[in-house]
């Protein structure tokens, strides 16, 4: 093991700790309280022409500035944007072409816009936050004439290209999904985008992600109906998610499903969700880390969630009670820098080989659990109450019980998933199928991506099995039309 970067791992989490702890903070019991005055502010606007959106997406910040070994990720990623704008351009064109009355495609006048935002939500912690957004959608040039788009598009962000993953910074591929004639609606989860400063990433805390896509998308229609865009009387909405954004994706899902109110469902009428390749069930990860040491499954995905919890959700322990003592030996006196070192580690944000390193170090599983939460191996203590606490805490965040899902949901993951366990996704498809046979569907990749492939063999085969679901994600018209790229689970 890599001393070196072992210690720099521990500064890393130190520095996470330290930055997150609060007073305990109270939880709304009714996570449908609503907020006041949902959209804040719309805060730029672009105007392009396909060809533009397609080279403006394949240039954004998350393909061009992470190296070259992460930047490979995007060459199974440009020939999706290509073959979409090829196949769908025409249609547009002529879809405006009928709607605005102009007999020539020559003289077309619309256009992809798109609008960053804010809206007001409440955080992991129960409190009230703002929270970071962006919508694109297709629309004419003239003022009088309102669009009408053919569906709704919920599109789920993963965290593999760290803070450029924020969709209000950054294009995104789920907003090529405008080229079908749909808005596009991608919220930035707690702690990316305009919450960058403010807050740690909360990535475990996916029952607070359901109700924040749907403030998002509220907010969103609003942008939308004040640009004259509204949804066609027959379309719907579809939601999707890759890598970290399946467990939010399977949140707004659950959310819509138990918690949405009636005007809600009137405004977006969700019909299927997609959940690609992604931890979706943490509680588990952490079980089956413990019962399954050889496999040295490092999950590094709730440690930044853990410290961004009031003392009431930690069951009245505090971060410092759960997590490796070093973890608080240094005090962080600019938070910027320490997110932005927590980027370069995690997520490589300066040298992507990080990642790898992380990956490789040979941890049996959690390095910065408290001492006392292991066995004399040095293996996770299931049986320690501190060990028991936690796991319920984390059950808690990624609670799918109580939901028997109303609208239908595919899911895909790949058995070479380096970073998620195939095991633990499976289980939770058994789950949900078990309540809901005719609704949850799963599929696993036809193609054997990682096999002898250099990129795999550099940055991990999650990488680029996450690249893959999120090609799907957009290649695929609806969520059921996954089938073609995959084949389903028995």
């Amino acid at each position: 093991m890599n001393k070196k970067i072992v210690s720099l791992l521990c500064v890393v989490f130190s520095l996470i700790a330290a930055s997150c702890i609060k007073d305990p903070i109270p939880v709304p019991s009714n996570p449908t309280a609503p907020a006041t005055g949902i959209l804040v502010s719309v805060n730029d606007s672009a105007a392009y022409t396909c060809r533009e959106f397609a080279d403006a997406v394949g240039n954004c910040a998350m393909f061009s500035s992470l190296g070259e070994e992460m930047g490979a990720v995007s060459n199974l990623i440009t020939p999706a944007i290509r073959t979409l704008v090829s196949a769908r351009q025409p249609i547009l064109d002529a879809h405006f072409a009928n709607i605005l009355g102009r007999g020539s495609r020559q003289n077309r006048q619309w256009q992809l816009e798109t609008y960053s935002f804010t809206y007001n939500t409440i955080s992991a912690q129960g409190e009230p936050i703002v929270l970071s957004g962006r919508v694109t959608f297709p629309n004419n040039t003239i003022d009088s004439i309102t669009h009408v788009v053919e569906g709704i598009s919920i599109y789920n962000h993963p965290t593999l290209f760290g803070m450029h993953s924020a969709p209000s910074e950054s294009f995104t591929l789920g907003s090529m999904r405008a080229l079908y004639n749909e808005a596009v609606i991608e919220t930035d989860l707690q702690g990316f985008g305009i919450d960058h400063d403010v807050h740690i990433i909360a990535p475990i805390c996916f029952q607070a992600h359901g109700r924040q896509i749907m403030d998002c998308a509220m907010a969103a229609l609003e942008v939308m109906q004040r640009h004259n865009v509204a949804l066609d009387s027959a379309g719907h909405t579809t939601n999707w998610g890759t890598s970290h954004g399946t467990a939010s994706t399977l949140a707004f899902a659950k959310h819509y499903d138990v918690y949405a109110t009636e005007q809600q469902r009137n405004a977006l009428r969700l019909e299927a969700s997609y959940v690609g390749e992604g931890p979706v069930d943490i509680a588990a990860e952490l079980v089956y880390a413990a019962q399954n040491p050889e496999e040295k499954i490092l999950t590094v995905d709730f440690m930044a969630g853990i410290s961004t919890l009031s003392k009431q959700q930690l069951h009245g322990y505090s971060s410092s009670d759960l997590l490796a003592p070093t973890i608080y030996e240094t005090k962080v006196s600019n938070f910027d820098d320490t997110v932005r070192l927590i980027d370069a580690l995690l997520f490589g944000y300066v040298d992507p080989r990080a990642f790898v390193a992380i990956n490789s170090l040979g941890f049996d599983t959690m390095p910065f659990m408290a001492s006392d939460m292991y066995d004399a191996n040095g293996n996770i203590d299931l049986d320690n109450a501190k060990t028991q606490v936690l796991v319920q805490i984390l059950r808690e965040q990624g609670n799918w019980d109580n939901w028997t899902p109303q609208t239908e949901i595919y899911l895909s993951h790949d058995i070479d998933d380096d970073f998620v366990p195939y095991p633990v996704f499976y289980n939770l498809y058994r789950s949900l199928h078990s309540l809901a046979p005719d609704k949850v569907h799963m599929f696993t990749p036809r193609t054997r991506l990682v096999a002898n492939n250099p990129i795999a063999d550099n940055i991990g085969t999650h990488m680029v099995l996450a690249a893959e679901a999120m090609v799907i994600s957009v290649m695929a018209r609806e969520p059921h039309d996954v089938a073609h790229f995959l084949k389903s689970v028995e």
